[in-house]
């Protein structure tokens, strides 16, 4: 199993931290998926 860095960007801007967090959850899903592979 691939060990998830996580990076928390240091944004002050609303928007900016919104499409961060989607951002977040792609990262999540492709995770997920490559954990099923294995």
């Amino acid at each position: 199993m691939p060990e998830v860095i996580i990076i928390e960007p240091d944004i002050t801007d609303e928007e900016n931290q919104e499409n961060w967090e989607k951002v977040q959850q792609v990262i999540n899903l492709i995770y997920q998926e490559i954990n099923k592979a294995e």
